[in-house]
């Protein structure tokens, strides 16, 4: 339904807004005196005929012959570069999601590896091999959500003695970071 209210819209424009003379050319010519005044170089005046063309004047019909066609041109131009414009973007929202995805699986890989590296004995090494697949220590504290206080510490207790003591993820973290301050 859509489709023919934009037809009949187009049409309308086409109708109404063309270039073409409003109104009869009958009434025009009743109108219009049969000699015109043109001044000429020295100032003399000079009769001309109203229906002979001089330099000046503009040619109606084919105004309105060429009016149509570039109408009909423009639509088209401004169909084709939106089109064009429309298909560009497509491509580039289609590439924009496949890096999305790959990078999203891309962190899941190194989100499981730093969990991994988290229950090896030796943070150290386990910093360094961090270290080899890019994982800074913002992902880490990112990932293992370090900002909270109940999350670096052993013990959720303040009065308990294990307070103080950080959170296998907390020393590795700190590891990581030690490790990028020593390469940088």
């Amino acid at each position: 339904m859509r489709i023919h209210h934009a037809l009949l819209l187009v049409m309308l424009f086409l109708l109404a807004g063309s270039y073409s003379v409003s109104g009869t050319t009958k009434l025009a010519r009743l109108r219009a005196p049969k000699y015109q005044k043109l001044n000429s170089v020295n100032n003399n005046q000079q009769l001309v005929r109203a229906g002979t063309k001089t330099h000046g004047t503009i040619d109606r019909a084919d105004e309105e012959r060429r009016a149509l066609t570039d109408l009909r041109n423009k639509l088209v131009n401004k169909a084709s570069v939106w089109f064009t414009n429309r298909n560009i973007a497509a491509a580039e929202k289609a590439k924009f999601k496949a890096f999305i995805a790959a990078e999203k699986l891309k962190n899941r890989k190194l989100r499981k590896l730093a969990k991994a590296q988290v229950s090896s004995d030796d943070l150290d090494a386990a910093a360094q091999n961090l270290l080899k697949e890019v994982v800074t220590p913002d992902h880490l504290h990112i990932w293992f959500g370090l900002d909270k206080k109940t999350n670096q510490w052993t013990s959720k207790n303040p009065s308990s003695p294990l307070y103080y003591v950080p959170t296998p993820q907390y020393q590795l973290w700190e590891k990581l970071k030690e490790a990028t301050m020593r390469v940088s």
